[in-house]
């Protein structure tokens, strides 16, 4: 999943399954960012992970059966650190 211009912004993304109908995206940080400064750049891209939600995760969702989607996208530091979460339904 990690392309080798992902490789170099994160470690790890894992998609990962939350009972009884989300999704959870985490992204983890391959080096330790400023919190405030990342949480204030991620806060901007808010609009473009709600339609991405709103156009491609929670149709797809849908289709497979889940009456009430929802996403979860988090990003975290290298040491495990939470610097932003956000959710949609």
């Amino acid at each position: 999943m990690l392309g080798p211009s992902l490789k170099k912004v994160y470690s790890t993304i894992q998609v990962e399954p939350v009972y009884p109908s989300e999704i959870k995206y985490v992204y983890v940080f391959r080096n330790q960012v400023d919190v405030a400064h990342a949480a204030k750049q991620l806060k901007t891209q808010a609009p473009v992970l709600k339609a991405a939600f709103n156009t491609q995760v929670a149709p797809e969702m849908k289709r497979l059966g889940f009456a009430h989607p929802s996403a979860t996208w988090t990003y975290m530091n290298s040491d495990g650190s939470l610097i932003w979460t956000r959710t949609f339904s």
